[in-house]
């Protein structure tokens, strides 16, 4: 659910309305709210900083966790939406496992092997979402960097030979 109203009086009310007519749906249709998995996330792209306790979201008298981070189908979104997490967790990836593995294979199997495995782990991953975070211009070069640093290894090419 997203809402957004310049009022903030009134974006409370949206809220409360529409948090109440989504417990009621979860009632008439039976259904279970994990309350314990349910956060709520306050998105403000101005320059003022935003603390956990601004709003207070309550779903059958029961305290809605507010934070000002998450991870939402596998993307990190904080409340200003710059993605930072997002590409520092997948440079963690990249490092941790996509380069490892490829240095792994690299010692006994074929270029064919590696590009497979490329392309399933290394670019499924920078691929993913891309256009919701790969905006973040600034911080895609560790990202690119990592990315070349991953294509050397496929190619057994050594740094700044060619790229």
């Amino acid at each position: 659910m997203v809402l957004s109203n310049p009022c903030q009086i009134q974006l409370k009310t949206d809220i409360l309305h529409e948090v109440n007519t989504l417990a009621q749906w979860f009632e008439i249709n039976k259904l279970q709210l994990n309350l314990k998995k349910t956060t709520a996330i306050k998105f403000d792209i101005s320059n003022k900083q935003f603390t956990e306790n601004d709003y207070v979201i309550h779903i059958n008298q029961q305290e809605i966790q507010t934070k000002t981070n998450m991870k939402f189908l596998g993307i990190h979104l904080d409340y200003k939406l710059n993605f930072s997490k997002h590409i520092h967790e997948l440079s963690i990836i990249l490092v941790s496992k996509g380069i490892f593995i490829i240095k792994t294979l690299s010692r006994f199997s074929n270029l064919q092997l590696k590009l497979n495995f490329y392309y399933s782990f290394v670019y499924s991953h920078l691929k993913y979402a891309i256009p919701v975070w790969g905006k973040e211009n600034y911080k895609m070069k560790l990202l690119f960097k990592l990315q070349k640093r991953c294509i050397r290894q496929i190619f057994c090419i050594k740094k700044n030979k060619f790229m």
